[in-house]
């Protein structure tokens, strides 16, 4: 499985505009290890993941704005792992706690991390 190209293809279907910096030009595109290659008319730009990733409308895109704990990132309640009353004041947009997880992370990481997060809820 390409997880980079599967992501970005998740991210798209979430309605990231992944051309709009570009000034809506469109254009193939393919990932390569932990790029992403965009291939317009004149030339090809390069990304990396970390360029990617970290792009606000694409973790919103990808993970979504629904409220979830700042500690387990679960939706407070029954499934939180917290299990207490601070869930409800701690909570963040689900793409805010997953952002912050990738954070730390090496890309290798990163990627084993998007990989369980989409087979999760396939």
């Amino acid at each position: 499985m390409n997880t980079l190209k599967t992501i970005i293809e998740w991210a798209l279907a979430g309605g990231w505009d992944m051309f709009g910096h570009l000034h809506n030009i469109k254009g193939e595109w393919l990932c390569e290890d932990t790029h992403l290659i965009i291939q317009l008319e004149r030339f090809d730009k390069r990304y990396l993941l970390e360029q990617i990733i970290f792009d606000i409308p694409f973790l919103k895109a990808l993970f979504g704005e629904e409220k979830v704990c700042f500690y387990c990132g679960f939706t407070p309640g029954d499934k939180c792992l917290c299990r207490c009353s601070i869930c409800s004041s701690y909570v963040i947009p689900t793409w805010q706690y997953h952002g912050q997880e990738l954070v730390p992370m090496t890309n290798t990481a990163r990627l084993d991390y998007l990989e369980k997060w989409m087979e999760e809820r396939a």
